[in-house]
């Protein structure tokens, strides 16, 4: 019976004992909420977002977002999505390469990506990845035609722009966890 009783003080231990422990660890109240990437010593991870939305066009399906994260660990992916509804765009969707415009001036070409069959909308993509300074295109580009891929430089508050056929998407990138 002693035996049950000293299992159950440490078992009862270890679940008290082992949360205490951990909201000391950095990524509690005070802490650095996950940001920083472990076995670096202050390096930020970093993730901006801009959510594009009709400048021209009042479609609600007509939207998009850009999406840039970084971490100190060598890691980079920069990633954009557009939906465009099929009824903006001619009879042959997957031959039309829209160019995501950045504040920089970086243009980054998107490529077909799917139609959505129910909803009808037209999906294009470009994304980026690095790792340990190795880059891949995934799907599209960013930079001059013919040069060496990139992930692109973007700061809080730089504009994204795509035009398809006269309508324009926008928007700002903002801070997001």
């Amino acid at each position: 019976m002693k035996v049950n009783h000293m299992l159950v003080a440490a078992a009862l231990t270890a679940f008290v004992m082992a949360p205490a422990a951990f909201a000391d660890s950095g990524k509690g109240k005070g802490g650095t909420g996950g940001t920083v990437t472990p076995g670096t010593s202050g390096v930020a991870d970093t993730r901006l977002v801009a959510k594009l939305r009709p400048v021209t066009s009042q479609d609600s399906l007509f939207e998009g977002h850009v999406v840039l994260r970084t971490s100190g660990g060598g890691r980079g992916e920069f990633e954009s999505r557009v939906e465009v509804p099929q009824t903006l765009l001619g009879p042959d969707p997957d031959n039309l390469q829209p160019i995501l415009m950045l504040s920089n001036g970086i243009p980054c070409t998107m490529v077909f990506d799917e139609i959505e069959p129910v909803s009808g909308v037209v999906e294009y993509k470009v994304s980026i990845r690095s790792r340990n300074g190795v880059i891949v295109n995934r799907a599209g580009f960013c930079g001059a035609v013919g040069a060496s891929p990139t992930i692109p430089v973007v700061n809080l508050n730089d504009r994204a722009t795509v035009d398809i056929g006269g309508d324009t998407l926008q928007g700002f990138f903002a801070a997001k966890r």
